[in-house]
């Protein structure tokens, strides 16, 4: 077989097998690294292994972009993206703890408690992206919409099954908990929901009311007590009273932006 030759059926027949098991990115990469690799004056083990460790990051990426997409995340943010400086956030350091996820492998809680804007859904929803960079399977629901999907399910003779579901994810993050009153029987099937992950699978729970007043969620102080007994045992409880974070985000913003027209208009 001549050199052109080679050249022309070498490149499909990786193109082939490589289709064949799966692995698109050395399909991607495998010329630009064989040209690299051989001007370092690297061997064929090292060009096998820069492959497949670029097989192998690439793979899980792919993995916790699906965990994130399945997690159904009204926004992707990050833990990082927090300015503790600008409001009473819980300490970095306590949310680089809960960020390796060990509350989550003892199926314990998290709870965020504090005022609207005050960054409670941002921590929760940073919270849910560090399980998702851990493999681990996410779900998020605000209350409302858990609620009106737990009536429905009822409905349509689905409880069950629905119930299984929610039992299964690692981690379940329930937002905006207080934010619009459930009637008693929603109440009574998101104590239900929430029973069957006791001591099981973890929850990060965001609500603008504190303890007292859940009762105005849960209707009765029978099932307000003991939904606070399940959910706060061995719970971590984030106090976020203070400004709100968005308020305190925009007026940073109009203020640097109002400075550099300042600036910019200054001879």
């Amino acid at each position: 077989m001549n050199a052109t030759l080679t050249e022309m059926v070498v490149p499909a027949q990786i193109e082939v097998l490589a289709a064949g098991l799966h692995l698109p990115t050395v399909r991607k990469v495998y010329r630009r690294l064989a040209r690299e690799v051989a001007q370092q004056g690297g061997d064929y083990e090292t060009y096998l292994l820069a492959v497949l460790r670029e097989e192998t990051d690439d793979r899980a990426l792919r993995r916790v972009q699906r965990r994130i997409q399945e997690a159904r995340l009204p926004q992707v943010k990050l833990l990082s993206d927090l300015d503790h400086s600008a409001v009473a956030l819980p300490p970095a350091a306590q949310l680089a703890a809960l960020a390796k996820c060990d509350y989550i492998r003892e199926g314990r809680n998290v709870i965020t408690l504090g005022g609207p804007g005050t960054g409670k859904t941002h921590v929760a929803t940073g919270l849910a992206v560090e399980a998702c960079r851990q493999g681990l399977r996410v779900r998020f629901w605000t209350v409302a919409t858990l609620a009106a999907e737990l009536q429905a399910a009822d409905q349509d003779h689905l409880l069950h099954r629905f119930l299984s579901r929610f039992a299964t994810w690692d981690l379940v993050v329930l937002d905006e908990l207080g934010y619009i009153p459930l009637t008693k029987a929603a109440a009574e099937l998101v104590f239900q929901a929430l029973s069957l992950r006791h001591e099981r699978r973890s929850l990060i729970i965001t609500s603008n009311l504190m303890f007292p007043e859940w009762t105005e969620i849960f209707q009765t102080e029978r099932l307000t007590t003991v939904v606070l007994d399940r959910v706060t045992d061995r719970a971590t409880i984030l106090q976020m009273n203070g400004p709100s974070y968005r308020l305190t985000q925009t007026l940073a913003t109009q203020q640097q932006s109002a400075r550099g027209e300042v600036e910019g208009a200054t001879p």
